[in-house]
């Protein structure tokens, strides 16, 4: 995850005359360099504006000359051709990317500094946000997966929102395309906090059940669960326990069922995406939001725009009189480095 200002040492990797290149090579591109707001290893991370229409965006760019290990490469290599594939509403938009020198350029969507990391530590979210956080996370991962490709690094400090609330999963440098016939792998990779038993155990996994782990774990600590790990697995078993999560008993069952089905010890009892999406929790949301609309005015709304400095415009319509005959029933739509303490009881966020 590139972290924002305190710039430290990436600076020296990014001389007055690398800059130079970039804001030339930028402004080829139509994009104008506006400032530095973050950065990472050997990446620096630009907010840009575009040349051709007014909408702010974030540059990632990655001097190669200075990389000493070839994962650093991979991690934009897999970040590029991952987010080539990918386009999902709650999935940061990749909107441009180029090479030039020794600088590989990827230009995203600007989100709000603010992640869901950052939200969880306020405590101020409200249940209806956490329950709309954990659905659109859901179906973020539900969208990667269908396109058989992996996140690998799911948490909330890799959740980022846009200027409408919108949850907007990043961080894709460890996303790769996966087999969906069960294929295992070995690699040791992954947020401490977040990997999934068996990745520890250092057995073969399925990167697919081992996601579902880490976002089941994403959801406890979003319902108030705190997640300090011990060195030993198999303390962390005795804590995790054969059945997932211990959730503190005040919480609502829907949630309870939730995490614990999410974070069980043996991969093959956690239960696929499509599965958790249907359980009452969101299917309860999602009859909440499509709530139908009168039918005696009619608005065609343009599309919310990704970047977080588009505008939002609605062109309303003039009802024409309609006789009650003429009603119908409207449509409905589908939505579709290690670690380790105690796990504190989660609060009764959701009692």
């Amino acid at each position: 995850m590139l972290k924002r200002n305190n710039m430290g040492s990436t600076l020296s990797e990014f001389t007055p005359e690398s800059i130079a290149f970039i804001t030339q090579t930028l402004r080829e591109h139509n994009f104008e360099l506006i400032e530095r707001i973050g950065y990472g290893g050997f990446s620096m991370i630009f907010k840009v504006k575009s040349l051709r229409i007014p909408k702010f965006y974030a540059a990632k760019v990655l001097n190669t000359a200075s990389v000493r290990h070839s994962n650093h490469k991979a991690t934009f290599k897999n970040e590029r051709k991952a987010l080539s594939h990918l386009s999902h509403p709650n999935i940061i938009k990749l909107v441009d990317n180029f090479e030039a020198g020794k600088f590989v350029f990827l230009v995203l969507e600007l989100c709000g500094q603010k992640t869901l990391e950052d939200v969880i530590k306020s405590g101020t979210s409200t249940i209806t946000d956490r329950v709309m956080y954990m659905k659109q996370l859901l179906h973020a991962l539900v969208h990667i997966h269908s396109m058989g490709y992996v996140h690998r690094d799911i948490k909330p400090a890799n959740v980022l929102f846009d200027d409408y609330g919108r949850v907007k999963l990043a961080d894709f440098g460890l996303c790769i395309k996966w087999p969906t016939n069960g294929e295992k792998s070995s690699e040791f990779l992954g947020s401490p906090h977040f990997m999934a038993p068996e990745i520890f155990r250092r057995e073969p996994f399925d990167p697919y059940k081992a996601d579902i782990y880490s976002l089941g774990v994403t959801f406890y600590e979003l319902c108030g669960g705190t997640v300090n790990w011990p060195a030993s697995l198999d303390i962390i078993s005795a804590i995790i326990g054969k059945e997932g999560f211990i959730v503190h008993h005040g919480t609502k069952p829907d949630v309870t069922k939730i995490v614990i089905s999410m974070t069980k010890m043996k991969a093959s009892s956690r239960p696929s995406l499509f599965t958790i999406a249907r359980q009452p929790l969101f299917h309860a949301q999602r009859k909440a939001m499509q709530a139908p609309v009168p039918a005696t005015t009619r608005t065609t709304p343009t599309p919310i725009r990704k970047q977080s400095a588009a505008k939002v415009e609605t062109k309303t319509v003039r009802a024409k009189k309609v006789t009650t005959s003429e009603l119908k029933k409207p449509k409905r739509r589908r939505s579709v480095q290690p670690v380790y303490g105690s796990i504190h009881a989660m609060k009764s966020s959701f009692s």
